[in-house]
């Protein structure tokens, strides 16, 4: 996981804060209950299943602070901020007045990419992050058939926040600090777009197109593969809400319909400027949303029918990954929760597109922080979680269909991809951070070795793995 997504599960997983949540406090669950809801978490980035690519992950603790309402606006001229203002002494040796430092703006944190085309039926590449957490991520290319280590490149990043990311059937590496996306080839950069650019608002054919939602802003960022330059930014500032200290709807989370030719983008709206004293998020009114939006215009499409609004609301809270069903119909949301009283508002909640109906899938009744949600085939999905000390960390199967909580299983490898069948992750060593590349059989809860020491360097944590074709 990147570092700002390990500061959140620490936010998520301590006391509770004293903002109440809104009396919206009940839903149906899958199971026609009513549902309570009690889990929170730390992030790595959610696997694709095939065709339904599951964007990135979840909120971020403390990098948008000193955003505000006008942030958004700035980003449009490259994120840039003005320089801090000060008075000077007057003549005679009058007193100036105070210094006032303005704080720089957060960075533009590129959260996850888009692509607007199929995933292939099949992947033969994989693309593995191991990062320090610090200033660099070094991400390895392994081939699958035949198994081998194709190259290896090192990425700079001041907070060493560094992921891979596939999509239909590419690959990219994110300098997520640096707000930089790189098309690869391998691990080897193929183009790079600083999105930063706000773009010609030129018009991008659908077969080469990608979005870039960007984390602590209210845009969306249209790259055109083909030409190698960022053509444009789609506006999501009408669903920020201005009661949000930091001025970004936290876009979390992104997917594809090819057959729709609709991309979803989830949208936390967390703000992160609430955070109490012991790092938890208060809960509050505003609702997460899911966003569609026309992939051949690039305009906000209505998924809320006859409803208000053109967006879906969430019941869950602070939303931190998200997949599309291989039918396109259902949307499956992994929530961390907030804060009102103890942990409330969290879980698994599922939307149903056609009808603009939303079920809570999962409602955990312990206490521990849940870190991820990997969705299989048909209702199954493997969820991660940690004590709520962080001492010990645990998976369980789930089904989404009873939402039950199934077997422990002890082996399962970091930073799990899934094609919709098979998972990879890796697996470290300690202390010699000696890393693994393995496939992992659900089945059997048994890992097997693909390739050693994928890395040229030694790194604590892998933070992603993504599939590519």
């Amino acid at each position: 996981m990147a570092k700002q997504h390990l500061i959140l599960g620490l936010a998520l997983g301590g006391c509770a804060a004293a903002v109440a949540c809104s009396s919206d406090d009940a839903v149906p669950n899958d199971n026609g209950g009513a549902g309570t809801h009690s889990i929170a978490g730390t992030h790595s980035i959610g696997g694709a299943s095939a065709g339904t690519a599951s964007g990135g992950g979840a909120g971020k603790g403390g990098t948008g602070s000193g955003a505000s309402a006008g942030a958004s606006a700035g980003a449009s001229e490259g994120g840039e901020s003005g320089a801090p203002t000060t008075s000077e002494g007057g003549a005679g040796g009058e007193a100036g007045a105070p210094v006032v430092v303005v704080p720089p703006p957060p960075p533009l944190d590129p959260y996850t990419v888009v692509v607007t085309s199929a995933a292939p039926a099949t992947f033969n590449h994989v693309l593995v992050t191991g990062t320090d957490y610090a200033t660099k991520g070094e991400v390895a290319s392994v081939k699958l058939n035949p198994v081998a280590i194709e190259d290896s490149t090192s990425y700079p990043d001041s907070q060493g926040d560094v992921i891979a990311v596939g999509s239909g059937g590419l690959g990219f590496v994110l300098q997520r600090t640096e707000g930089k996306v790189n098309l690869v080839d391998a691990s080897k950069i193929k183009t790079t777009f600083d999105v930063s650019d706000p773009g010609t608002n030129a018009a991008v054919d659908i077969t080469h197109k990608a979005y870039v939602p960007m984390y602590n802003y209210n845009f969306i960022s249209v790259l055109d593969l083909d030409a190698g330059t960022v053509a444009g930014r789609i506006d999501l500032s009408q669903f920020n809400d201005p009661k949000d200290s930091d001025g970004s709807v936290n876009t979390s989370a992104a997917m594809y319909d090819p057959a729709k030719k609709i991309a979803y983008f989830v949208l936390a709206r967390i703000d992160l400027g609430s955070y109490d004293a012991s790092f938890h998020l208060p809960c509050s009114a505003t609702k997460a949303l899911i966003v569609g939006v026309d992939a051949t215009t690039d305009t906000i499409v209505d998924l809320n029918g006859a409803a208000d609004g053109k967006a879906l609301e969430l019941y869950l809270a602070a939303p931190a990954s998200a997949q599309l069903s291989a039918d396109g119909g259902t949307i499956t949301v992994f929530a961390y929760g907030c804060y009102a009283g103890g942990l409330s508002k969290q879980g698994v909640e599922r939307v149903r597109l056609d009808t603009a109906s939303r079920t809570i899938a999962y409602a955990p009744t312990d206490d521990n922080i849940p870190g991820d949600l990997i969705v299989l085939a048909g209702q199954q999905a493997l969820l991660h979680t940690s004590a709520p000390d962080y001492s010990a960390d645990y998976w369980n199967k789930l089904d989404l269909g009873t939402g039950v909580l199934g077997a422990a299983l002890n082996n399962v490898p970091v930073g799990v991809a899934s094609d919709g069948t098979n998972l990879f992750g890796v697996t470290i060593a300690y202390p010699s951070q000696d890393a693994n590349v393995v496939s992992y059989d659900v089945a059997t809860d048994a890992t097997t070795s693909i390739i050693p020491s994928p890395w040229v360097g030694k790194y604590s944590a892998a933070a992603t793995v993504a599939l590519v074709k």
